[in-house]
């Protein structure tokens, strides 16, 4: 197939032509594609940028964020694939058969969000309930507000969630965060959740190479929502006080859950 001069364009600071694109839409998923020729030495700085992932600027590591679609903004370059070489064939410097011109598909897909250039992905959310057994006279009826005993006394369902979050292509694991979060709660309101009422879960954690080479992480984040602080518990009825929940502590007055900057994480609040 020849080359369409007439529609030159530069793209990434490459000077090439464009072809026709391709376009499927619909209510549970959609995509599109750009056809691009340019010259064979210049495909890798298309392809690393339309692709985004990594850089190192001043000995830092800097995300840099997929291209988006021109006429759909919300789809991101994910991946591309070689059409054709366009002769004359020639061994290239590194050994391997290559052409003076190449074709390549661009795919543009949703990603699920995209902040400040880091790609976020899936968040899941599972509530439950923590079931309470209560000591008899813990609780009152209403009418005369007279104890309940026995065992007529009823437990308690105490609301519990697990939030996960992922955040993708990390330049590093970040080890130095992940250790000073282990068994903390949050120390000021946090996704919606009050101070002390997030306990830092844990996290799953991936390596894989991107685009170019680098080598990125994606890092699945883990909180343990509660509807009452962690830092609390159920304390029976006693001689000087009814039955309540209440702060408790370890033996030099210390938190057993001491709280954190949860905003470390690189989301929220």
């Amino acid at each position: 197939m020849p080359i369409q001069t007439q529609y030159a364009i530069t793209l990434a600071g490459v000077q090439c032509y464009e072809e026709p694109p391709q376009e499927k839409f619909g209510r549970h998923g959609s995509e599109a594609s750009r056809v691009i020729v340019c010259a064979w030495p210049d495909r890798v700085t298309l392809i690393n940028t339309l692709l985004g992932g990594v850089t190192i600027v001043n000995n830092a590591p800097v995300n840099n964020a997929p291209a988006s679609y021109p006429d759909a903004p919300w789809l991101y370059c994910q991946d591309c694939e070689l059409l054709d070489l366009i002769g004359p064939y020639n061994i290239g410097s590194q050994g391997m058969l290559g052409a003076n011109m190449v074709r390549y598909r661009f795919i543009y897909k949703p990603l699920e969000a995209l902040v400040d250039g880091q790609e976020i992905g899936a968040e899941n959310l599972d509530v439950s309930s923590q079931f309470l057994t209560l000591q008899p006279g813990s609780l009152q009826w209403q009418s005369d507000q007279s104890p309940i005993l026995g065992a007529g006394t009823p437990g308690l369902h105490v609301t519990q969630a697990t939030f996960t979050k992922e955040v993708r292509s990390l330049p590093t694991l970040p080890s130095n965060v992940i250790f000073s979060l282990a068994g903390t709660v949050n120390d000021a309101t946090f996704l919606g959740a009050d101070t002390g009422k997030l306990l830092f879960g844990g996290l799953h954690s991936t390596r894989r190479f991107i685009v170019g080479g680098t080598l990125n992480w994606d890092v699945t984040w883990i909180l343990k929502f509660r509807s009452i602080p962690w830092n609390q518990a159920y304390r029976p009825p006693n001689g000087t006080s009814g039955a309540s929940f209440e702060t408790f502590q370890l033996a030099d007055g210390s938190a057993v859950y001491p709280t954190a900057d949860f905003t470390q994480m690189g989301f929220g609040p």
